[in-house]
């Protein structure tokens, strides 16, 4: 089974141990990104979990060591679903006489 890839709207729980001004809930942004102290915008969209655990260690690497980063996706919202409905008022069903409605 493939991992999960994140993507924007993504609500998450970024947990630092032993830095609980890092440790908090995030949502991915339209950008793809997420903001962090120090570190700052963060790009995840596109990244599974543990892609997203080494990026935002990465990011933060510069003011600490030896971080401890979990990543937990609290809701996924990139599991869209489009329903497309077709309406035809008539009895031959023609592209010409249906009403198409996306959602």
């Amino acid at each position: 089974m493939e991992a999960y890839v994140l993507d924007d709207g993504d609500e998450l729980t970024v947990n630092v141990w032993g830095r609980p001004e890092l440790t908090g809930k995030q949502v991915i942004g339209p950008d793809g990104q997420i903001s962090l102290p120090l570190a700052g915008q963060i790009t995840l969209a596109g990244k599974t979990r543990e892609e997203a655990r080494g990026a935002i260690a990465a990011a933060l690497s510069r003011y600490y060591e030896n971080l401890a980063v979990t990543v937990t996706v609290d809701r996924y919202t990139s599991f869209r679903i489009m329903i497309l409905v077709l309406l035809c008022y008539k009895q031959t069903i023609l592209p010409e006489n249906c009403l198409f409605i996306t959602q």
